[in-house]
């Protein structure tokens, strides 16, 4: 079947003067009179090329002559040898036409190598350096599929320039028309069609060889709401016409409605003191109305128990449950529950990933204190070694059933670590709605869930060496399914679930009121607005309502605090500034008082479980419909309370959000920088496997501190690697995971302590470096491991607060250990072209600087007269965008104006304030301070750079060195004049891959545009649409229901 119609598409495209390579194809499925007149025969031994043959220099010196000859019939030739001579040759020097027939549904393609085995993908998951050697300018990537390797050609530059004939016509299919089955309707010869596990690659390939009959193709709703599943499927289904196998396409509905075993009742009776489960609304189909049916808890936890059961079975495919329950439906015993049923009965260990440390400890004393449930912990990185050695050597003496996680520490280490010889039972994702990317709650170690999830499934074995097989449940208060502003089928996706058992939880709080007052606003907002909130907080309590007063910033909540004082209200704050001491003792006084108000920010959300709330009242919204609807639910948790939802509305309101918005965005010039930094990196070293660190990419983020820089970097490889490979039709173009458990650290010493330091570290822990200055001023250098130190010699003490006591120069009694930075600075050219550049760059910013002194300017006016001097479009665009905010700082708190003296210390030469509205930063120039710093970075770089054109610096950790140094890198890596690295620091390092430098360069030097940027920013756009129509228009507490509902059933968008 395969060999007629390759030998049907060379007939139909065979020219003299061409090469033909057919890509998508095992060499053995080549007809026997192709095979055998290939130009690479030489290389192929029973349909597979040899390796060393292949990779010969007599091999590429034959490719070479090959493709420049022309000769006067048509040549074939293995893809792997085309795509392996184009690397080596120039276009134009290709004398006859190259043509390549596709053949393949995927870019991943069965492997054609006899000794290429690496699992690309699985390696590079787990942070792991890879060397292919040869391969690396051939495949970017690889992946095993039902124990068959499938490659990932690096093939961007020759798909940019050679001719591609794609064979496979895309099929359209309508999801309305489909036959509908019920789950317990699969059968074993079904096929569940999922677009992330890649099972439909080796489902195709054994077909097409087998010429197999394809029974029933079954897929769920998050594949129609896929842009990618869907097209995919098209191409699947053409694959399948092409080849004329027949095929049914049907929609899996799942059997909401089951009864459930009599077990769980005596759980219930046992841990919750009930007799009774609680009834709960849900939507059976959402895709085509607002129906609803009443089902019991039991039913969630009976549907979660039998696909844990499935996986005992070899020819059952488990299936995942995805669940959206209202506050105060029990979403927690919902995966509790069967995590209990099934650690008792079957001896599994269920492990929950919860996003907040907080949320974790509180729902295991929950359990433990409460309930009385005691085979159940939590692992995070406040527990110290020896309590984390107990935990595991409790689960594998079955003492622990069901183990709460930070997603941190999950991913930094193999699954068998916590499993300890248990089968994994449930997989259980908590407030699973933080993995959407555009959400306010977004977790950015959440999103690599997914890959995590994905690895095991695929790679991990049990204790009898088999494929892992458990359900993965995702649960969630409150989440839009489907349409514009979707989380319900984007969780999905990024948690690569598989065709989940879908649960919608009834929209509706029947049991809360709105009270939406509108007013005229015609002075300053914020003032008004909290000395209005001030006379209703004191109006709540005079009612006798327990109340969270909601605020969209930190100042708002203590402007509310200290008007509050004058009136002698009961309240309390909460914000995410507070240190944690502080928000513990707000969060009591607030628990336990009967009359009380809790001025908090958005920061008071997940894990708040307080029961007799009666208002929620909003200073402002702090987010979008989706946070409004949160934080609402949190009255009434007690179903003997009626709660209120109010809010003193103005039309202007939505500039707080607008605002909130602006100061959590990333930019698209700042994704193309990190691009641009990446592609620097790979030239400068010639690797594609990196660790990179945070400090790396700081003149990309000045704003940020050293602990938001971690998360706006990881960010910011978050959305390029998602978006590129998307592009990409899911080539993996990047790859990076972050290396949570950082470890290499730098410290000076008295060398008079020499003698100490050696008894008391061991060999493995430590490394003595030579560094002359440190050294005429007495003191030594060292390398440390903290891990290794940390495993030995501070096992009582959590890894968190190692690393602190280490950068508090407190680790150690004995030893004055100063942490110190190393900083490697690197030259593109020799010292006196930098030094003229750099004088030249100085000499354009001291003029246009000239201009706007005097006052604040706003980067577009810095912009503007840069191109007035001469300055080219783009390199007075980033100019604008990264030395502004790079050299510049604000004034302390009753400080108007900085002077040179305020600014030295961090080479800076800007002060930086936000105008009125919170949003535009501008800018004022410091008399004298930018010359101080021309003379200080120029002078430095004469000193530092003699006939190498690289350093390296040890400079402390608040020195004015380190600021000048790391200025310095910045400069040159703006400026392409060279490149800088940061070492030693508090952020772990982060490991990025480069599978295919061709495209990540041609994005980075383009006028890149990030697609999910792109969402993001029209989401919120059509949320404050919608968020204006829904405070705006008059309407009864049922109306904003019924609006709600549909908003979140995505009917409205």
């Amino acid at each position: 079947m395969l060999e007629q119609l390759i030998q049907k598409l060379y007939n139909k495209y065979q020219r003299p003067h061409r090469i033909i390579a057919f890509k998508g194809i095992e060499l053995k499925s080549l007809p026997e009179n192709i095979h055998k007149n290939l130009m690479d025969n030489q290389v192929i031994e029973g349909f597979k090329i040899k390796d060393e043959k292949f990779f010969d220099v007599q091999h590429k010196r034959f490719l070479l002559r090959s493709l420049m000859d022309t000769v006067n019939h048509c040549r074939v030739l293995s893809y792997e040898s085309l795509l392996f001579g184009y690397n080596q040759v120039n276009k134009d020097l290709i004398a006859d036409e190259v043509l390549i027939i596709d053949l393949s549904i995927n870019s991943l393609v069965p492997n054609n190598f006899a000794d290429f085995s690496k699992n690309i993908e699985d390696d590079a998951e787990k942070g792991e350096f890879l060397d292919l050697n040869e391969f690396r300018d051939i495949i970017a990537s690889s992946s095993l599929i039902d124990d068959n390797l499938y490659l990932q050609f690096a093939d961007g530059k020759l798909f940019n320039e050679i001719s591609l004939i794609p064979v496979i016509e895309k099929v359209n299919w309508d999801y309305q028309k489909l036959t509908t089955i019920q789950e317990n309707q699969i059968v074993d010869n079904d096929f569940i069609f999922n677009y992330e596990n890649k099972e439909f690659i080796a489902l195709y390939y054994d077909t097409i060889k087998n010429k197999s009959i394809v029974k029933d193709i079954l897929i769920d709703n998050e594949t129609i709401q896929s842009e990618l599943a869907s097209e995919q499927l098209s191409i699947l289904l053409g694959a399948f016409n092409l080849f004329n196998i027949s095929y049914n396409i049907k929609r899996v509905k799942s059997d909401l409605k089951k009864s459930y075993r009599s077990e769980l009742n005596g759980l219930l009776e046992k841990y919750w003191q009930s007799n009774s489960f609680r009834s709960l609304k849900i939507y059976p189909d959402p895709d085509i109305n607002k129906n609803l049916i009443e089902i019991s808890q039991a039913t969630v936890v009976e549907s979660i128990v039998e696909q844990f059961e499935n996986s005992f079975d070899p020819l059952k495919d488990v299936q995942d449950v995805f669940l959206t329950a209202p506050t105060g439906a029990g979403k927690s015993l919902l995966f509790q529950m069967p995590a209990m049923y099934i650690g008792e009965k079957y001896g599994a260990l269920s492990i929950v990933v919860s996003p907040l440390k907080a949320l974790m400890v509180d729902q295991v004393n929950q359990l433990r204190h409460e309930k009385g449930y005691t085979k159940v912990a939590y692992i995070n990185s406040d527990i110290t070694l020896i309590q984390r050695d107990q935990i595991i050597e409790d689960i594998k003496e079955g003492e622990i059933d069901l183990l709460y996680m930070a997603p941190e520490l999950l991913l930094s280490y193999d699954i068998s670590y916590f499993l300890n010889g248990r089968k994994l039972g449930l997989y259980i994702v908590d407030e699973a709605h933080t993995v959407s990317t555009w959400g306010r709650d977004f977790r950015i170690d959440y999103w690599y869930l997914g890959y995590h999830i994905s690895r095991i499934r695929n790679y991990a074995r049990d204790s009898q060496n088999k494929k892992m097989k458990f359900p993965v449940i995702a649960v969630t208060a409150t989440a839009p399914y489907g349409k514009q502003h979707d989380v319900v089928f984007e969780t999905m996706r990024s948690l690569q679930m598989k065709a989940p058992i879908t649960f919608i939880g009834y929209a509706k709080r029947d049991d809360i009121t709105f009270e939406i007052n509108h007013l005229t606003i015609e002075g300053n907002l914020q003032t008004e607005k909290v000395n209005l909130t001030t006379d209703r907080i004191a109006e709540f309590e005079v009612q006798k309502d327990k109340t969270i007063v909601y605020c969209p910033f930190t100042t708002q909540v203590d402007a509310l605090m200290r008007a509050s004082r004058n009136t002698n209200v009961n309240t309390h704050p909460y914000n995410g500034r507070m240190d944690v001491k502080n928000q513990e003792a707000s969060y009591n006084h607030f628990k336990n008082d009967e009359v009380v108000t809790m001025v908090a920010t958005k920061a008071f959300g997940m894990g708040v479980d307080i029961n007799d709330v009666s208002r929620v009242h909003h200073l402002a919204p702090t987010g979008l419909l989706t946070d409004y609807i949160q934080e609402i639910g949190r009255a009434a948790r007690d179903k003997e309370i009626n709660g209120i939802a109010s809010l003193d509305y103005s039309s202007r309101d939505f500039q707080f959000i607008n605002q909130l918005h602006g100061l959590s965005r990333t930019h698209h010039w700042q994704l193309r920088e990190v691009m641009r930094r990446l592609v620097r990196i790979y030239d400068d070293t010639s690797e594609q496997n990196q660790l990179i660190t945070a400090e790396d990419f700081g003149y990309i983020f000045p704003d940020a501190d050293n602990d938001q820089l971690q998360g706006e970097v990881k960010k910011a490889l978050l959305l390029i690697e998602k978006d590129l490979n998307k592009k990409a039709s899911g080539i993996p173009v990047l790859i990076a995971r972050p290396k949570n458990m950082f470890s290499t650290v730098f410290a000076s010493f008295d060398l008079k302590d020499l003698n100490i330091l050696e008894n008391v570290l061991r060999e493995n822990e430590y490394k003595l470096l030579q560094y002359p200055t440190l050294k005429d001023k007495g003191r030594g250098l060292i390398e440390l491991r903290l891990d290794e130190l940390w495993e030995r010699k501070f096992r009582d003490k959590s890894f968190g607060i190692i690393k602190r006591e280490f950068f508090n120069n407190t680790l150690f009694k004995e030893i004055d250990l100063k942490p110190i930075l190393r900083i490697s600075l690197g030259l593109e050219n020799s010292k006196s072209k930098i030094q003229n550049e750099l004088k030249n760059i100085f000499n354009i910013l001291q003029s246009a600087l000239l201009r706007l002194s005097g006052s604040f300017f706003t980067s577009i006016e810095f912009k503007g007269v840069l191109i007035d001097l001469g300055v080219e479009d783009n390199l007075a665009s980033r100019m604008s965008e990264l030395l502004l905010p790079m050299f510049s700082q604000r004034a302390a708190k009753n400080m108007e104006n900085l002077k040179v003296d305020d600014v030295r210390k961090k080479s800076n030469f800007l002060q930086a304030r936000r105008d009125k509205g919170g949003v535009i930063m501008k800018y004022r120039v410091i008399d004298y301070a930018l010359g101080a710093l021309r003379k200080n970075v120029r002078r430095k770089i004469e000193m530092s750079f003699n006939a190498m054109s690289s350093t390296v610096k040890y400079v402390n950790l608040n020195s004015g060195s380190k600021f000048l140094y790391i200025k310095i890198g910045q400069l040159l890596e703006v400026f392409e004049l060279g490149n800088y690295e940061v070492t030693g620091g508090e952020n772990p390092r982060i490991y990025v891959r480069i599978n295919d430098p061709f495209r990540l360069r041609n994005e980075a030097f383009s006028e890149y545009k990030n697609s999910l940027l792109q969402d993001i920013s029209n989401r919120h756009v059509a949320g404050v649409d919608l968020m204006r129509e829904f405070f705006e228009k008059e309407m009864t507490s049922d109306d904003r229901w019924n609006f709600i509902e549909d908003y979140l059933l995505g009917y409205k968008y």
